[in-house]
């Protein structure tokens, strides 16, 4: 049965669920900045806040207005993410009919994500040649995001208890539960060396695997340390995730299975390896075109 609750009144229990279900800080983030979002456009447009009367035709105009303002990959972020918060209301009995059945999903056009060459990650690496604590731990955290593709939330939340030596794996916490994910000799070697060097870190004696200066590294700090090292070599806003996107397309392009690739990433289903196998696939026609082109053939 229906509540009326104001939907503000409720995201804290929907971040309550959200925890339950093991979801990540960051996605926790993203689902909270969806609803405050629709809320701030709620109240603008003098739209009752109760969950109840938040209807279908309400949320088109919604999303129709966030088209105006944003692009299309962001607005379907913001729809996946309050059709979950609603989908919620629906099996919580807060709303009796949940809007968001029978709404088409907004078209986002399937544009490949970015990738970085190899040369720009050997360019990466390169300015972490220093021996020192900054410089080893660095390199570590960009060998190991390019040679596994772990979530910027997996990679935080990484423990020193979490790496298995003998299998050469360290075992993370993503979205859809916990996974082994395998490291390269190179990548071990490089995470290898900043153990070392941590020994002598005042702080280490914590349990997350990655310190700053006073302490556990936090999504913020990682991301301004590979901000950092993108500035050094011309890479603009380069961003955690990009290593992951790196990753995903390499591992195809190299011939690895979706399958393992699925396993590897820690998606729950196959949508995303279908995205990045487009993406190889169009790499793949291009450079074919090259060779067999019946312009040059002429």
């Amino acid at each position: 049965m229906a509540t009326g609750i104001p939907l503000p009144d409720l995201l804290p229990s929907f971040d309550n669920a959200l925890r339950a279900r093991r979801r990540a800080q960051n996605t926790r983030a993203i689902y909270a900045r969806a609803a405050n979002r629709l809320i701030a456009w709620l109240k603008a447009e003098g739209h009752s806040l109760d969950v109840d009367k938040i209807d279908r035709r309400t949320l088109e105009v919604y999303f129709g207005d966030l088209a105006e303002h944003l692009n299309p990959t962001t607005v379907g972020i913001h729809y996946r993410h309050l059709r979950g918060l609603f989908g919620w209301l629906e099996a919580e009995d807060e709303i009796d009919r949940n809007p968001f059945k029978g709404m088409q999903h907004p078209k986002v056009p399937d544009v490949p994500p970015a990738v970085l060459d190899p040369s720009q990650v050997r360019e990466l690496l390169a300015t972490c040649k220093g021996r020192d604590f900054a410089s080893r731990r660095d390199r570590a955290i960009l060998m190991i995001l390019f040679d596994t593709g772990v979530r910027l939330g997996e990679l935080v939340g990484m423990k020193t208890t979490d790496i298995d030596y003998k299998r050469r794996t360290i075992w993370v916490e993503g979205k859809t539960g916990g996974r082994a994910v395998a490291l390269g000799d190179e990548a071990m070697n490089d995470l290898d060396r900043y153990l070392r060097a941590r020994r002598s870190h005042v702080r280490s004696n914590r349990p997350e695997l990655w310190l700053g200066m006073k302490g556990a590294l936090t999504d913020s700090g990682v991301g301004q340390l590979i901000k950092k090292r993108g500035d050094l070599v011309g890479i603009d806003h380069l961003r955690p995730h990009t290593f992951r996107h790196t990753w995903a397309s390499a591992w195809l392009s190299n011939g690895g299975q979706e399958g393992d690739l699925q396993a590897l990433a820690g998606w729950s289903s196959p949508a995303m390896v279908r995205r990045y196998g487009r993406a190889v696939a169009s790499d793949r026609a291009i450079e074919a075109h090259r060779k067999f082109g019946p312009g040059d053939r002429l």
